[in-house]
């Protein structure tokens, strides 16, 4: 009988482990929002992003009110077909901004918040300032071309790296 078998025959618990672990990793692999899932660093920088995302919610109510804005679009605007619209919209100084949350926007999520932004102003009667769109993760094969598209569409797209300095103003 080899060292490691024998090992393993007097020590159970150490395959229990590894197939717990490889349980674990195709779980997780399965459910990720992305297309692997490699490492235990993999996970920390995953909840890393969510607290960095935490800490500036945080930071940004301090004199921020925030509303949720909900709509019956009757006119098809926002989907082509009528729906009940929900948008998160913060206040500040008199500026509204609508606000999109989301984990993992896709270059379709954009023109969407766009519209809702659009509907809100004509239904609220009030400026949008700012149309921002929250993201941990850009699920898209091509997230800098998200990251351009909503540049263009003059969409601000704030995920954990965009987190750096004090909150400021919208």
């Amino acid at each position: 009988m080899s060292l490691v078998r024998r090992a393993l025959m007097e020590r159970p618990e150490i395959t229990a482990n590894a197939l717990m672990a490889q349980v674990l990793y195709e779980v997780l692999a399965k459910i990720a929002p992305w297309e692997r899932l490699a490492t235990k660093e993999d996970i920390a920088s995953v909840d890393a992003r969510l607290d960095a995302v935490v800490e500036r919610v945080e930071a940004l109510e301090k004199g921020f009110a925030p509303e949720r804005w909900v709509y019956y679009d009757a006119e098809s605007y926002v989907y082509g077909y009528p729906a009940e619209e929900e948008l998160d919209v913060v206040v500040h100084n008199g500026k509204a901004v609508p606000l999109e949350i989301t984990s993992t926007p896709k270059r379709g999520d954009l023109p969407v918040a766009k519209r809702k932004a659009e509907v809100y102003e004509r239904a609220a009667g009030r400026r949008a300032d700012a149309v921002y769109v929250t993201a941990v993760y850009i699920h898209d094969r091509n997230p800098a071309l998200v990251e351009a598209v909503a540049n263009k569409m003059g969409i601000r797209l704030v995920k954990p790296e965009s987190f750096t300095g004090e909150a400021g103003e919208p």
